[in-house]
């Protein structure tokens, strides 16, 4: 299963500068970062992939012994949204942490790699003239996009058997 203790692999390091940068984000937001939204997030980082909101209520409950409703779950993942701390991966219905949830600067908007082999995914940058050009080019082909969120699915290399 996603949640279980083993598929862990966040250091301590890593957790504390992703509640960190969750906290700045929240707080530039005007969102309070509540001792539960917390804990949710430290459930979201710490996992190894992105996670259903199921799965995200199921990995709350085992870590800290208290049920956390789907829908509490879901409205607590827009308030994250919102602040740009996750991302939804829409074509999966998952969650995951913003891979510049620590940094300090700003970023151009995520788009992802989703390996169908293994559920890895990758988060990258695109420049704004990139989705600029792409949205010109569907308009120009008579189509108005109502979302510029990449998700391009495919093999990664170890699913590939290590070939490029």
């Amino acid at each position: 299963m996603a949640t279980s203790q083993a598929k862990r692999k966040a250091s301590r390091r890593q957790l504390e500068a992703a509640l960190a940068g969750a906290e700045r984000l929240c707080r530039d937001s005007d969102i309070r970062l509540t001792s539960k939204r917390r804990r949710l997030l430290v459930s979201l980082v710490q996992a190894t992939g992105p996670l259903s909101a199921y799965e995200l209520a199921q990995a709350y409950r085992d870590e800290n012994g208290e049920e956390l409703p789907v829908m509490t779950v879901y409205r607590m993942l827009d308030v994250f949204m919102e602040a740009g701390v996750v991302h939804k991966l829409r074509s999966t219905n998952q969650y995951m942490p913003c891979s510049h949830i620590a940094c300090d600067h700003p970023h151009a908007r995520a788009q992802f790699l989703i390996c169908d082999g293994c559920g890895l995914v990758r988060e990258m940058d695109f420049a704004e003239k990139e989705l600029r050009q792409l949205d010109r080019k569907a308009r120009s082909s008579g189509f108005h996009l109502f979302r510029d969120q990449l998700e391009l699915h495919g093999l990664c290399d170890t699913c590939q058997g290590g070939a490029s």
